[in-house]
């Protein structure tokens, strides 16, 4: 009898400046200061419609910055690997509720949501996770107008720094 056994796919290792490469001929427009900082905000086409899951296939093992404008339906797909990353923002949007990839963003220090639909404190309610966040930024949200919801989201975040307007 003989027996088969599937060959285990060999993962390369892409350099930066390749995954930034393939972005740029994907989505059109990005930004990468020293590996450090990516900015894919203003893609000549728009939100990439594969924006998220190709920062996913990409490595970028220096990035401590990555700022995003994606369809909301894209965020379950954001799985970036970046073991530095601290500063996450996802501008620009429709998101209403929020749902980040925990395991992948665990240790982000701040999020940047400006330009959003956030109207409530429940709809942000799954940043009590992230234990490492110290700052969020929600200005242009209609939460940021709305004084009683900002009252209740300081009051279930009380250690992070909450920027409105």
């Amino acid at each position: 009898m003989v027996k088969f056994t599937k060959k285990k796919k060999e993962r390369k290792t892409i350099a930066p400046s390749t995954s930034l490469g393939i972005l740029n001929q994907n989505h059109g427009f990005s930004i990468c200061f020293d590996d450090e900082s990516i900015d894919v905000t203003n893609s000549k086409v728009g939100p990439g419609l594969y924006l998220a899951r190709d920062i996913s296939r990409l490595t970028f093992p220096l990035c401590k910055k990555l700022v995003l404008s994606i369809p909301n339906f894209q965020l379950k797909e954001l799985r970036p690997k970046m073991p530095k990353l601290e500063t996450l923002g996802i501008i620009h949007g429709t998101m209403r509720k929020l749902y980040l990839p925990y395991a992948y963003l665990k240790d982000i220090k701040e999020l940047d949501l400006t330009d959003n639909e956030f109207e409530c404190a429940e709809d942000l309610s799954q940043l009590k996770a992230f234990k490492n966040l110290t700052t969020l930024i929600l200005k242009e949200n209609p939460i940021a107008y709305n004084a009683t919801e900002r009252i209740k989201l300081d009051t279930m975040l009380p250690d992070i720094k909450i920027e409105y307007n």
